[in-house]
C-alpha cells in the first residue's frame, strides 16, 4: 500500500512546499518526515492545518532534454522522463534551477 503524501503550506518557514508523510499523530500536532526515508531521521512536528493532502491531486510529466554537442563533432542527445510528479512546477523554475546549478559545475567554475 502507498504511502499517503501531504505538503507542508502555510507555516511561513522553509518547511512549506515540502513533500512529507505522516509517521506519528499528537493531538493537533503530526510528527512528519520525507517520504523515502528509511528511518525516522528527520523528523519535524507540523499543525495538522499546514499539511496538505495530495489525495486526487493531479499529477504532471516532465520531459527534460539534454544535448551536447562540440565543434565539427555529432552531438549526443538524451531524454529524461520525470512522471507521476505531484508537484506543479513552473518550466521557467526548473530551467532556472538548472542553469544555477549546473552551469558552475560543466564550467569548472
Amino acid at each position: 500500500m502507498a504511502k499517503q503524501l501531504y505538503m507542508i503550506k502555510g507555516t511561513g518557514l522553509n518547511l512549506d512546499g515540502s513533500v512529507v508523510v505522516v509517521t506519528k499523530r499528537e493531538g493537533d500536532y503530526c510528527v512528519v518526515s520525507p517520504p523515502n526515508s528509511k528511518l525516522n531521521i528527520q523528523t519535524t512536528m507540523v499543525h495538522k492545518h499546514c499539511l496538505q493532502s495530495f489525495a486526487g491531486s493531479k499529477k504532471f510529466t516532465y520531459t527534460i532534454i539534454v544535448e551536447k554537442h562540440s565543434r565539427g563533432e555529432n552531438g549526443e542527445r538524451r531524454m529524461v522522463e520525470i512522471k507521476n510528479a505531484l508537484r506543479d512546477v513552473s518550466i521557467d523554475t526548473i530551467t532556472e534551477y538548472l542553469n544555477t546549478n549546473l552551469t558552475p559545475i560543466l564550467r569548472m567554475e
